[in-house]
C-alpha cells in the first residue's frame, strides 16, 4: 500500500491521465465543429452552439480534481502520522485531517497563523511542513501556488456540491471599416 508521497504521487499521476482522456474528448468534440454563427436581423450575428460536448469531460474533469486534491490530502495525513507524538493526539484524527485551503482569514486576524487555528485540520504537524502549507495558503492571494490551491478549491466545491459546466463561452469579434474609396480598415474588438 502506497503511503505519503508515494501515493501522493501516485494520484497526480492519475490526474495527468485524466487531463490527457479530456484533451482526447475536447479534440474529438471540436473536429465535429459544434458551432455556427448565425445571422440576425440588422446585420447582427449571434453564436449557436447546438450540439453540446460530452458529459465525459465533465466528469473526467471532476475525477482530475478530486485526484489533485485527494493528494495533497494524502500528505498531511502522513506528516501528521510521522508525529512521534501522534498518540496523544485527539483520537478522531483521522476524520478529521486534510490540507486546508483557506480563502479568508478569521476576523481579527493577520498572517501568518499560528498552529492553533489549524488545529483541526493539522493536529500534531511538525512546524516546518506547518510553515510551508500556511505560507501557500490562497487568503494570501498572491503567488502561483495560493492561485492554483485558490482555483483547486473552487472546482473541487463545484464538483462535489454541484457539476462543471462544460462550456466557457468567448467571443472574438472582427469588423471592418468600408470607405468609398473601396478600402477597407480591420477594426479589432
Amino acid at each position: 500500500m502506497a503511503r505519503g508521497l508515494r501515493s501522493a504521487k501516485v494520484k497526480l499521476i492519475r490526474a495527468a491521465k485524466h487531463l490527457q482522456a479530456i484533451k482526447k474528448c475536447i479534440a474529438t468534440y471540436a473536429r465535429t465543429k459544434p458551432h455556427k454563427i448565425v445571422k440576425k436581423t440588422k446585420g447582427k450575428k449571434k453564436l449557436n452552439v447546438p450540439k453540446s460536448p460530452s458529459l465525459e469531460i465533465s466528469l473526467l474533469a471532476g475525477e482530475m480534481v478530486y485526484q489533485m486534491r485527494s493528494a495533497l490530502d494524502h500528505l498531511v495525513f502522513d506528516l501528521i502520522k510521522r508525529n512521534p507524538n501522534v498518540a496523544t493526539i485527539d483520537s478522531d484524527w483521522e476524520e478529521n485531517c486534510q490540507f486546508p485551503m483557506r480563502v479568508r482569514l478569521p476576523k481579527n486576524s493577520t498572517p501568518p497563523l499560528n498552529k492553533k487555528a489549524f488545529e483541526r485540520d493539522l493536529p500534531g504537524i511538525a512546524d516546518a511542513p506547518f510553515a510551508f502549507i500556511e505560507s501557500v495558503q490562497p487568503y494570501y492571494g498572491v503567488g502561483a501556488t495560493n492561485n492554483a490551491l485558490r482555483f483547486l478549491r473552487y472546482l473541487s466545491n463545484i464538483d462535489k456540491h454541484r457539476h462543471l459546466n462544460l462550456l466557457r463561452p468567448r467571443i472574438r469579434q472582427h469588423q471592418s471599416v468600408r470607405y468609398p474609396s473601396g478600402q477597407r480598415m480591420p477594426v479589432s474588438s
